[in-house]
């Protein structure tokens, strides 16, 4: 059924202008692990040219997949993903985060800038060790 439907929608898969399809086998994905599993999610778009984190809860109960622009922290609970949504729109956080990006880029936003964040200085965060996955 998988094959059938990459087949279906091949043309559109093989018009992905990202440069990481070229270099990988024609129906590649990428970012799937035990996170993309999880209901809850913060998400970023690395295009944006303003640091604005979503929230993003589950849609009939399912989690919210997104494409190779968007970066995510995923998450248990709608609790712990708001304590953590805070945290990294604290006043601590956005500076940090907006003194290291280059606005002028095509994607802005890293997750070489976003896994720079120390979470245990973050206010209301204790214990929080989650880095941006890759995706």
């Amino acid at each position: 059924m998988t094959w059938t439907y990459l087949e279906a929608h091949a043309s559109q898969l093989d018009a992905r202008a990202s440069t990481i399809y070229a270099k990988n086998p024609r129906f590649s994905i990428f970012g799937v692990g035990d996170y993309a599993f999880k209901p809850w999610r913060i998400a970023i778009c690395g295009l944006y040219k303003k640091l604005r984190f979503r929230l993003v809860a589950p849609i009939d109960g399912r989690p919210v997949m997104f494409d190779d622009t968007v970066y995510y922290l995923s998450f248990d609970t709608e609790q712990k993903a708001r304590q953590t949504l805070a945290s990294l729109e604290s006043e601590e956080a956005m500076g940090l985060l907006s003194s290291l990006i280059f606005w002028d880029e095509k994607r802005p936003i890293k997750t070489s800038i976003l896994n720079v964040l120390d979470w245990s200085r973050l206010p209301e965060s204790e214990q929080l060790t989650l880095p941006f996955p890759v995706t």
